[in-house]
Parts: C-alpha cells; structure tokens; sequence
C-alpha cells in the first residue's frame, strides 16, 4: 500500500506504541515509535522529505508491523496529549543542504506539539519520544544548530513546480 507524506497531513494519531531495545548488536540502545492513524495505516517517523513513506504495493500494515498491539504503551499523561490529535506538518532536518538522516523529522500537531524521537544512542543518552511546545521547539532547532523545512510550506511547494 502506497503511503506518503501528503497523505498522512490531516489524519489523526489514534494509537502509538514503541519498542526500547537497551542494548542491540553494536552494543547501543534503540527506540522506535510506531503511530497508528485514524485510516488505520501505521508508520514510523519519516527521515527523508520524499513525499513516499511506504509503497509496498498489495502488502497491508500487519505485514510489516504484526506485533503493533504487543509493543509497549506510552504513559497517560503522554498520550492524552497527543492522540486524536492531527498531523499538520512534518519538519526535515538538513545538513549541507542534504536530508539529515541520522535524525527522524518532527511532526506537528494540531494542538500545537512537536513529537519526535531519537532512536539510537550509547548507554547513559536518552533515546525516546520527545514532546514540544512551539517555543521549546525553536529554542531546541536554535540550541542544536539544526536547519529544519517544513514539508508543507517549504518542501512539498517546492516539489510541485
């Protein structure tokens, strides 16, 4: 099933669920987020600005995330501020002029969150999902020196023409 970016703005998270690997093969810690929207398609964080996230012709969700309902459940308090919430926008972060993509995009919300995750590092680093306001936000995209677009207004327009 195709899936991309354009598709997803508007949709609604009904369900996230994470997996926490403390120690994989290279001896670092993993995460991974899976967030499931109200079309019932389920997806990870995007790391490219391709507006394709899937495109598995003939193969549906449960093939490629079957363990989804058994995967770990983020706290209340977490979840009461970002389900049922839209998607407005994915924002990309950029390295010389590249996709940076050891680093997952942020994705904002209708209610005005940025969620985004880091999914690897060694022992003693978080690696998690990550809740921001707008201003905090900015102060982090400011403090880590990152260039970030926005698929909505500097990307996907710039695509078109």
């Amino acid at each position: 099933m195709k899936v991309t970016l354009s598709d997803v703005i508007g949709k609604s998270l009904v369900d996230i669920r994470y997996k926490y690997v403390s120690s994989n093969e290279y001896g670092m810690q993993e995460f991974h987020s899976y967030l499931k929207l109200n079309d019932g398609n389920i997806i990870q964080f995007p790391k490219y600005d391709g507006d394709v996230i899937s495109d598995y012709e003939g193969i549906n969700n449960s093939y490629f995330y079957p363990d989804f309902d058994e995967q770990d459940r983020l706290t209340n308090e977490v979840e009461d501020r970002i389900l049922g919430n839209k998607i407005e926008d994915f924002f990309f972060c950029y390295f010389d002029g590249e996709v940076d993509d050891d680093k997952c995009s942020y994705i904002k919300l209708e209610n005005g969150i940025f969620i985004t995750e880091i999914n690897y590092g060694p022992q003693g680093v978080p690696v998690d999902l990550f809740l921001f306001v707008e201003h905090q936000f900015k102060e982090r995209v400011v403090r880590l020196n990152e260039r970030v677009k926005s698929y909505s207004i500097e990307i996907k327009t710039f695509s078109d023409h």
